[in-house]
C-alpha cells in the first residue's frame, strides 16, 4: 500500500534527523494551538491530553508527577464508575428494539506515556483499558475493551517545527460546546460512554492515523495534516473494533487533509484560519476571540462546506449497513451536498468575588433537523410505531422505526437540531475548599427539550477525586430530549491518580 511505504520511509528518515544534536528550548508541540485564543479556564475545559497544552498550563484534574527534577514517562490513573438510569414509561418513537440499561458498571485504568527515544524525537501514548458491566431488560453483559487513544512519534526540526506521525486526537476550535471546526469529531467518541459533556468526549475520543507538521512562532503558527485511507478489509487488524484492534473502520476509511493558519497580530484579537478537504470536499472554517476587559471573552467558530444534510447522512448509512435504497428511506433525503454554515458564537465571564466562571454559547448547524423535520419525525415514527400492532405490518415498522433512530446516532458527537443554546458554569471551591459545582444545560431551540447534568466533584487527597452528577432529559414528548428512551441518569466516580 503507497501510503503505508511513504510512512515508513518517513518514520526512517525522521529517526535519522532527530538523532541529530539536540536543540535549542522551543515551544512545546500543541496540538490544539487554537486552545490559546481563550483564557486559562477555558483551556483547562477544553483540554483533552494534557500534554497537549502549553508548558505551564495544567489541569487541576492531574497532580503533578515530577520528583526532584525527573518526570516519570508513564503516568497511571483507575476510573471506578457506577451509573444507574430511569427509563421512561413510554416515549413517542420506541426504539427498534428492547435493550434498556439499568446499570453501567466500569472499572477502567488509564495510561498515558511521554518519553524521549532520541535527544529530539518522543513516543505519546494515550491508552484506556477497562472491564464494562451492563445490566438491564435483555441485558446481562459484561466485556473487556481497549480504546488505543493516542499513539504517536513527535519530533522537533530545529527550533519551531514539529511532526508527528501516527495515531493522534486532532482537536480544533474555541467553542466550549460545540466546535464547528473540530472535524475530526466524527465517528471518534469512545465505546461505553453516555456523556453529554462537550469537554468529556473531547477527552475520551479515539485518534486518528495521521502525518501533521507545524510551525510556531511569536507572531504566527501553521499545521497542516494529512490521514490517509488505511484499508477497506473490514477482517483486518487495522479495522476491527475488538479488544486488539484499532477500530480505523470509520476514522481512516477516506483520504483526509487538514490545514490551519494562526494569527497573533493584536494583543486582545487572536483570528484562526482553517481548511479541511475530504472526498474532494473542502470546508473552510476560521475562530475569532477577544477579550473585553478583564473578564469577558467573547469568541465565534465558523465552518461552511458542501455536506449531506442530516438525514441525508443517516440514509446513507443505514442504506450501506442493510443494502437499503436511500430514496426508500423513511424521511425525504435528496442525497445531494448542499453547502451549510455551521456556527457556535459566545462568550465567557469571570466573576470577580468567587471563583466562578460561566459559558453561554449559541449553536447553529444548518445541515440540522429544523423545526418541520422534528415534526416529520414523530409524525413518521407514530406511523411505524402503529404498524407493530399488525404481524403483516410488523417488520416494516420495525425497519421505519431503526432508520429514524439511525438520524439519532451521532447526535451526542455533533449538533443534531438547527438551533441550540447552550449554557456551562463551573464553580471552585463552593461552600467548602476542594469542592467543585459544575453545570451544563442544553436547550434544543428546534424542537423544544431541555438537558440539564448538574455536578458535584471533590478532592479528597492530592491524587483522589470523587464525583457524583446526574443528566436530566427534559422537554414535552415530542422533543429532541423529552423523547429519549432514558429521562433520568446519575453517575458516581472514583478517580485516582499513581
Amino acid at each position: 500500500m503507497v501510503w503505508v511505504r511513504n510512512i515508513a520511509g518517513l518514520i526512517f528518515i525522521l529517526l535519522l534527523v532527530f538523532a541529530g544534536p539536540v536543540a535549542a528550548p522551543a515551544q512545546q508541540n500543541d496540538e490544539s494551538n487554537d486552545l490559546l485564543l481563550l483564557p486559562e479556564d477555558i483551556l483547562q475545559d477544553n483540554a483533552g491530553d494534557h500534554d497537549s497544552l502549553p508548558e505551564g498550563i495544567l489541569s487541576e484534574q492531574e497532580p503533578s508527577q515530577e520528583k526532584d527534577g525527573f518526570s516519570l514517562p508513564l503516568k497511571l490513573d483507575t476510573e471506578t464508575s457506577l451509573r444507574l438510569f430511569l427509563e421512561r414509561d413510554s416515549i413517542p418513537v420506541p426504539t427498534s428494539g428492547s435493550d434498556f440499561l439499568r446499570t453501567q458498571f466500569i472499572q477502567a485504568v488509564n495510561f498515558r506515556l511521554k518519553t524521549k527515544l532520541l535527544p529530539r524525537l518522543e513516543l505519546i501514548m494515550s491508552d484506556k483499558a477497562y472491564y464494562a458491566f451492563e445490566y438491564g431488560r435483555e441485558i446481562d453483559d459484561h466485556s473487556l475493551l481497549n480504546d488505543l487513544r493516542e499513539f504517536y512519534f513527535s519530533g522537533s526540526v530545529g527550533q519551531n517545527a514539529y511532526i508527528d506521525i501516527g495515531r493522534v486526537n486532532l482537536k480544533n476550535g474555541v467553542a466550549v460546546g460545540y466546535n464547528p471546526t473540530d472535524y475530526f469529531k466524527k465517528d471518534a467518541v469512545s465505546r461505553q460512554l453516555f456523556e453529554q459533556d462537550p469537554s468529556r468526549l473531547r477527552e475520551e475520543r479515539i485518534g486518528t492515523v495521521m502525518i501533521r507538521g507545524q510551525y510556531l512562532s511569536s507572531a504566527f503558527s501553521f499545521s497542516a495534516a494529512c490521514a490517509p485511507k488505511i484499508s477497506d478489509a473490514d477482517s483486518s487488524f487495522w479495522q476491527n473494533d475488538n479488544l486488539f484492534g484499532l477500530g480505523l473502520a470509520d476514522l481512516n476509511d477516506t483520504d483526509r487533509f487538514f490545514a490551519k493558519l494562526a494569527l497573533n497580530m493584536f494583543e486582545d484579537v487572536k483570528t484562526e484560519f482553517s481548511l479541511y478537504s475530504e472526498n474532494g470536499t473542502f470546508h473552510a472554517g476560521t475562530n475569532i476571540s477577544r477579550n473585553i476587559g478583564t473578564r469577558i471573552v467573547a469568541y465565534m467558530e465558523w465552518s461552511g462546506g458542501k455536506q449531506l444534510d442530516a438525514i441525508s447522512e443517516a440514509a446513507e448509512k443505514f442504506g450501506e449497513e442493510y443494502g437499503v435504497d436511500p430514496k426508500n428511506f423513511v424521511l425525504e433525503a435528496d442525497m445531494k451536498k448542499h453547502f451549510f454554515n455551521q456556527l457556535a458564537v459566545g462568550f465567557s465571564y469571570s466573576e470577580k468575588d468567587v471563583e466562578r466562571t460561566t459559558y453561554f454559547e449559541y449553536h447553529f448547524n444548518q445541515a440540522g433537523l429544523s423545526g418541520n423535520d422534528w415534526d416529520d419525525w414523530f409524525d413518521k415514527g407514530k406511523a411505524a410505531a402503529d404498524m407493530l400492532n399488525n404481524p403483516l405490518t410488523a417488520a416494516f415498522g420495525a425497519m421505519r422505526l431503526g432508520q429514524l433512530w439511525t438520524i439519532r446516532d451521532n447526535e451526542i458527537q455533533d449538533l443534531l437540531s438547527r438551533h441550540e443554546l447552550f449554557i456551562r458554569s463551573e464553580w471552585n471551591d463552593f461552600l467548602m475548599d476542594n469542592l467543585e459545582l459544575s453545570g451544563i444545560v442544553k436547550i434544543d431551540l428546534s424542537s423544544g427539550g431541555v438537558f440539564f447534568q448538574p455536578k458535584l466533584e471533590y478532592q479528597v487527597s492530592e491524587t483522589t477525586w470523587v464525583s457524583l452528577s446526574a443528566g436530566f432529559n427534559a422537554g414535552a414528548s415530542r422533543s429532541s430530549y423529552g423523547s429519549l428512551p432514558y429521562s433520568t441518569s446519575a453517575k458516581i466516580l472514583f478517580h485516582c491518580y499513581f
